[in-house]
């Protein structure tokens, strides 16, 4: 089965601002589907719980989220992996920022 995320959002603050709190674990935690806890135990590494699913056939799962390319202000590439109850979880991600204002 293949899952697909996708969203967009607006943050009112500096790229300098985004940049020094996305890779808070306290922050990804707000933002990533399904994400119950997280945790940091080496730079651009994550181990996290997730629920994941429809409501009707939901699994939990324990794995890695790893940072691979991250250029400042432009784009994160990282990849996550894991198990649980219902199976495996592998894949790749990618985020990307735009400037949507005057705000430096």
């Amino acid at each position: 089965m293949e899952m697909k995320v996708d969203g967009e959002g607006a943050i009112e603050a500096s790229p300098q601002e985004i940049w020094n709190v996305i890779f808070d674990p306290t922050f990804m935690s707000k933002v990533i589907p399904g994400c119950k806890d997280i945790a940091q135990p080496a730079d651009d590494e994550y181990k996290i719980k997730m629920v994941l699913g429809i409501p009707a056939i939901q699994g939990n799962y324990s794995g890695t989220l790893r940072i691979l390319e991250k250029n400042p202000f432009d784009m994160i590439n990282g990849s996550i992996e894991g198990q649980g109850g219902l199976g495996k979880i592998d894949g790749t991600w990618e985020m990307q920022f735009e400037k949507s204002s005057d705000k430096e």
